[in-house]
């Protein structure tokens, strides 16, 4: 499913488009390579919450049949929505990761009102400024939130570059607005520093509770999936600049 979303975002067109074009994918881990780092911290702790749930299920006497065992149903229920839930979630994030590099096209456009990828708008509002580069015929775009993190690299074929550029010129600054004076909050630095605490400060525990035998740490550990699936999504969401428009999307969610 993971596979089929993210063929499903490149294959789209985007009519509401100026100019449209499609693209082979380049290598995030070249090009945007702190973000992937966080992405990738968030992918192993959904992974070890989702291991640490099976272990867990699988100590356990719930679904084991034998005479002293007399589980509700309502548990069972919860047991067999994180066994399937996790497994499934993991999985999807884990196909970006391998599938990336061989989805290809990808489709994207631009407009006056923001950047089009996967059927969505991502607005101005999300970037601080662009550059030329890193390689010939590639144009980057910088976070709002954070200027020094750069969040998509382009490739638009020849004959549409310059017209491309023409409009980021319309929109967006060649420069970074915040030069050297970047609060510390906003540093892409505190987005892995708070990607590795949220999966830290999680994990520890269940892995404790595991360690100790302890039954029902599926339950936590079910709970600290939810957590770090929603909060890892926010702070991605946050420092890549499309938590500052409505109708953003994570780059775990896009790509």
């Amino acid at each position: 499913m993971g596979v089929i979303g993210l063929k499903s975002l490149r294959s789209k067109e985007h009519e509401q488009a100026e100019v449209g074009w499609k693209q082979p994918p380049l290598s995030p881990w070249r090009y945007e390579t702190l973000t992937m780092i966080a992405i990738t911290l968030h992918t192993f702790g959904l992974v070890c919450l989702t291991a640490l749930v099976l272990l867990s299920l699988t100590g356990s006497n719930l679904f084991a049949g034998s005479p002293n065992a007399n589980p509700s149903l309502l548990l069972s229920a919860i047991a067999l929505f994180a066994v399937f839930f996790t497994s499934y979630s993991s999985a999807v994030a884990l196909a970006y990761h391998f599938a990336q590099p061989w989805i290809h096209p990808v489709s994207y456009g631009i407009s006056g009102d923001g950047m089009w990828y996967g059927g969505s708008l991502i607005g101005w509002k999300s970037y601080s400024y662009y550059e030329v580069g890193p390689d010939d015929g590639m144009i980057s775009l910088y976070s709002s939130y954070s200027p020094p993190l750069r969040t998509w690299v382009i490739q638009p074929p020849a004959e549409s570059f310059s017209r491309i550029l023409g409009i980021l010129q319309k929109n967006l600054s060649s420069t970074s607005p915040a030069g050297d004076s970047v609060p510390w909050q906003h540093s892409p630095l505190i987005l892995i520093l708070g990607m590795a605490l949220l999966i830290t400060g999680t994990l520890l525990p269940a892995v404790w509770g595991w360690t100790q035998n302890q039954s029902r740490v599926w339950i936590y550990a079910l709970i600290a999936f939810f957590f770090v699936q929603y909060f890892g999504i926010k702070l991605i969401t946050l420092f890549d600049g499309r938590g500052q428009t409505w109708n953003a999307k994570t780059l775990e969610d896009e790509r």
